[in-house]
Formats: C-alpha cells, structure tokens, sequence
C-alpha cells in the first residue's frame, strides 16, 4: 500500500497528460475505483453541490468492456469533493466536452485501464519521481488524506463505498493512531480551562500553620479575662441557687413551719 503526501499527488497531476490531470485529483482525494473514474459520467456530477453520484463502474473481461453497477450496495454512493477537484473537474469538461462519460481515451471512446496504466500513469509516476505507485493507491492515498483531515472511520467508510468501518480500521487501522495526539491536546485543553476557574490556593509555610493554630487556641488576654469573670459569676449563682433549694426528698408539707407562731395584732398587744 502506497499513499502520496499532498505535494506529491500535484506532481504526479501537473507530469501526467493534461486530458488525465482531473483523473489523478479525483482519485487522490476523491477515493474512487479505477473503474468508478473512468465510469463516471457527466450527468452524476454535482460541482456546484460539491459531489458526485457513484452508481456505475467499467471493468474488462477477456479483452470487453463491460458497464455495471458496483458490486456491493454501499458501493452506491454520493461522494463529496473539495474545491480542488472540481476546479479540475471544470477546467477538463471545458477543454474536452462531453454529454456522457467524464474521461476518455484520446480516441474518444471508453479508457482502457490497462492500455491507460502504461501509456500514460507510468510515465507520469517516474516523470514526479513517486515510483513505485499502483493507480488504486489513488485510492489509498484518498483515504490517508481523509485521515489526516479528521475523518471518522464512519466517514471513511461512507465516502469509500465500503461495507463496514471495520474493513476501514484492518486496512488503515494503524493510520489512525495519529488522532491520539489531538485528543491529548485536546484533553490539555479542556484541563488548562478547568485549572483557570479554580481560585487561587495560598501556600502556608508550616510554621505559620503552626502560629495560626496556636492563636486560634489561645485567645488575647482581654478576651480570656472576661470569659473568666463570666464563669465566676455563673458559679456563685449557681451555688446560691443550690443553697436555697430544698433537700431531695423533702416533702412539700415538711417545708413549712411545723410550730407557726402568730402574727401581732396591730393596734393591741397580748395578755398573759
């Protein structure tokens, strides 16, 4: 498995023949099937949408050229495309025209994949210097590039036409680590924003700790003063209060004068 950098799928554009420049970006960053390129018609494209409708292919049998459906459902797709590539997929319908299919061979008629990889991609990959290249590392070189602008598996698999994401993870599982670093900033991030509503801590050094408790032990002197008067005067109260009240178990009749004596008579005095 191939995979061109960015600098390297405009080499390999710019060295190929100009009819096929639109076939090189389209593969690069489009993803599509050799036979999805050269299968692909005008009216499936979209460009001021930004997409294109995959819903047929070309393949060759015992030397015929055969047009069909892709093979799977999920190869049934929209795909969409960066300005680049419909930039280029412009410029080439301006040049060479068509009602039907997007590329063609010089002859006009459908491109041969065969005959095409030899007499035109191979030149083109030893003309950029990118040897050795496959035309479906194209399509390998698409996926990388999705990977490394963000793609989540579901998406690769979306725009690749494939079954399930898990043949996404087999074949370029070990790509995909390099999200690890932008959770780890991410997660630097979302820490660094927390840390800044925290309020500040002041650091105490152990003996003013040590000062601090002793003064909330010890109060001032004023202070234990008055408390200590307080106690004082709460104590003789209490004793007083403790003087003047009756012996348990004393009965409440028991508590008064057994022998009471009688009062003066104002206004007269007593006889014996």
């Amino acid at each position: 498995m191939r995979y061109l950098a960015p600098g390297e799928v405009s080499r390999l554009a710019d060295a190929i023949d100009p009819r096929y420049r639109a076939v090189v970006l389209l593969g690069a960053y489009g993803g599509l099937r050799a036979g999805e390129l050269f299968g692909l018609r005008v009216p499936r494209l979209d460009l001021p949408g930004q997409r294109l409708d995959i819903v047929e292919q070309v393949v060759e049998v015992s030397g015929k050229l055969h047009f069909g459906p892709p093979k799977t459902k999920a190869g049934r797709r929209s795909v969409p495309l960066p300005v680049v590539v419909c930039d280029a997929l412009s410029e080439h319908l301006r040049q060479w025209p068509s009602d039907d299919l997007v590329f063609t061979a010089p002859d006009g008629g459908p491109v041969r994949l065969a005959s095409w990889r030899s007499r035109f991609f191979k030149r083109a990959v030893d003309a950029a210097g990118v040897a050795p290249l496959r035309v479906h590392d194209l399509r390998h070189t698409a996926v990388s590039l999705w990977i490394a602008a963000g793609a989540s598996p579901r998406e690769i698999a979306s725009r690749a036409g494939h079954t399930s994401v898990s043949i996404v993870l087999d074949r370029y599982g070990r790509l995909l680590p390099g999200s690890e670093t932008r959770v780890n900033d991410e997660l630097d991030r979302l820490a660094a924003t927390a840390l800044a509503t925290v309020p500040t801590v002041t650091t105490i050094d152990t003996e003013d700790a040590d000062e601090a408790q002793r003064n909330e032990a010890e109060p001032p002197v004023a202070l234990r003063i008055v408390r200590a008067r307080s106690a004082h005067a709460a104590g003789r109260h209490e004793r007083a209060e403790t003087e003047n009240r009756p012996s348990p178990g004393t009965s409440r009749w028991a508590q008064r004068d057994s022998n009471p004596r009688p009062q003066p008579c104002e206004g007269c005095a007593l006889t014996s």
